[in-house]
């Protein structure tokens, strides 16, 4: 039997998925690719037993010769010259204008098969990532390359697997096509260790991370602990252009930070996104956890002028802005006060951001501004986020370009983001009564009735930790009574609401009431309840 096959396969030892073989290979049969030089120039042999003959930018273009879904992997030795000894690693240089083709064709890039690498084990409740990534592909401009290091672009699915990629300027990776094209295990802006940014020129890059221009379903890292990726030392980690992206699902990702989750290497901006359709960012389950901290503007920003409901079934949940990995070490975000954390600005509100079932609530943290802010439209909620230490208020309607907390109105007649909807004012019980008190003033001609009033333990900082209930009001009415169990009072403070119309036009938090002093039980007088404090 004789095997005639142009690829490298198990006798190199390393792993090598889809190979198929028969008694004569043809190019319809999935082919396993083995870069094994640095090298930038077009060698595309990839013969069995020869060294120096498959490039990165060879396979590629031997890959989409093959109309089968081929595999790239790695097994280049210590001698070449693309070996950086200080890091154990193998650095693929390309120069500007020197476009490494485009995944055309259904392609796995596996830089983990590199004899080395190992890849994240940890999920997010277990900290950052400690995987070893071996193969970096970097653009050689000092200024940064122009356009991207990868492009795929093709109707199937194609995959970035275990690979450090720095130096463009447009985009690290630009995704396009119908493909259901994912990016695993990556680490895009920073150098090979993930501890620090790959700066141009000396300074921070003005480069971008994912480019979005496709109508594929594309996943950005997973549930599973080696999916997870790190991007950060960029301008804009994510963005999209104006096509349409019927859905994109983000989860487990670190961006802004370093590789360990613990310490700010930043972004400008997190996610700057003008369309997204059915996209879920984190989850409710644990492993599904973004961290987004270390912004100096937002980190994240969902901007559209001319299609109201295109977030609409957008889900945000389950994810930790401002923190470190852990949800409690403050790194922050909109370091450069440039308004709030999450961004939803133009006409486009109405995303589901956070939500009431285990799970899916954020954490918005330590904002040098608002936690959330909302410019110009209406709908927008946030039926549960827990809130911590931001500066501006915990969620935001701006009235025009301008933040800050809103008072109150008469008959709540004035206009701006979610109507300028008036928050529930709220009175503590009095001395021997069980019933908090608590009155929306919104004359029916200012809101859609019913309105819901949600009843929230309140964080530091203001905005909601926990939901305690909801109520409802048919119509417009004075001075309104909840009902109290005084015996758990303690855990009800400090307390906020929110009021949302039936249109879902939501409120600013109410000021936190009351917060429970600390007694020993030996007092002569009972300890009276404070406004305003926070544990």
């Amino acid at each position: 039997m004789k095997i005639e096959c142009g690829y490298k396969f198990a006798t190199l030892g390393i792993p090598i998925f889809g190979l198929a073989l028969a008694m004569h290979v043809s190019t319809s049969i999935a082919a396993a690719f083995v870069v094994d030089t640095t090298s930038d120039t077009s060698l595309s042999a990839c013969d069995v037993g020869m060294a120096n003959d498959c490039s990165l930018r060879g396979a590629l273009t031997a890959a989409n010769a093959t109309p089968a879904a081929d595999d790239i992997v790695f097994n280049i030795p210590q001698s070449d010259a693309g070996f950086q000894a200080p890091t154990q690693h193998w650095r693929i240089s390309v120069p500007d204008g020197a476009l490494l083709p485009s995944a055309v064709a259904s392609v796995l890039i596996d830089g983990s098969t590199q004899p080395g690498a190992n890849a994240n084990s940890n999920s997010p409740a277990q900290g950052g990532l400690n995987g070893a990534l071996k193969i970096e592909i970097r653009g050689t401009n000092p200024l940064g390359n122009a356009n991207f290091a990868f492009q795929l672009i093709g109707d199937s699915a194609s995959v970035l697997r275990g690979l450090v990629i720095n130096g463009y300027r447009d985009a690290q990776v630009f995704l396009s096509g119908a493909g259901a094209h994912r990016i695993e295990g990556c680490y895009l802006g920073t150098k090979v260790t993930g501890n620090s940014a790959q700066l141009l020129s000396g300074t921070q890059p003005i480069t971008n991370g994912i480019g979005f221009g496709g109508n594929g379903n594309y996943v950005i890292g997973g549930t599973a602990p080696a999916m997870r990726n790190l991007l950060s030392g960029l301008n804009f980690a994510m963005s999209t252009s104006g096509n349409a992206l019927p859905s994109v699902r983000i989860q487990g990702n670190l961006v802004g930070t370093n590789a360990a989750g613990t310490a700010v290497i930043g972004n400008s901006l997190g996610l700057l996104t003008f369309r997204f359709g059915n996209t879920l960012i984190g989850g409710a389950d644990a492993n599904a956890r973004n961290v987004f901290s270390g912004h100096s503007g937002q980190a994240m920003l969902f901007r559209t002028s001319n299609n109201p409901g295109v977030f609409a079934n957008t889900q945000v949940l389950g994810n930790y802005f401002g923190t470190d990995v852990s949800g409690i070490r403050a790194l922050g975000n909109d370091l450069q006060h440039r308004g709030s954390t999450i961004e939803i600005s133009g006409i486009g509100c109405a995303l589901t951001l956070g939500g009431t079932a285990p799970g899916e609530a954020n954490l918005i943290a330590y904002s040098v501004s608002s936690g959330v802010a909302v410019f110009g439209c209406n709908g927008q909620q946030t039926p549960l986020n827990r809130y911590r230490g931001n500066q501006g208020p915990a969620f935001d309607n701006a009235v025009g370009n301008g933040t800050g907390s809103t008072i109150n109105d008469a008959n709540d007649a004035d206009e701006g983001a979610n109507r300028l909807q008036n928050f529930p004012e709220l009175t503590l019980p009095s001395a021997g009564s069980t019933m908090l008190g608590y009155r929306v003033d919104t004359a029916t001609a200012n809101a859609t009735y019913p309105i819901t009033v949600n009843f929230y333990r309140a964080a530091c900082g203001g905005g909601s930790d926990a939901l305690i209930t909801s109520t409802t009001i048919s119509t417009a009415q004075a001075q309104q009574l909840l009902g109290l169990d005084i015996a758990s009072l303690g855990s009800y403070l400090p307390l906020t609401a929110t009021a949302v119309d039936a249109e879902g036009n939501t409120s600013e938090f109410a000021p936190a009431l009351g917060e429970a002093i600390f007694s020993s039980g030996f007092e002569d007088q009972a300890t009276p309840i404070m406004l305003g404090a926070c544990r």
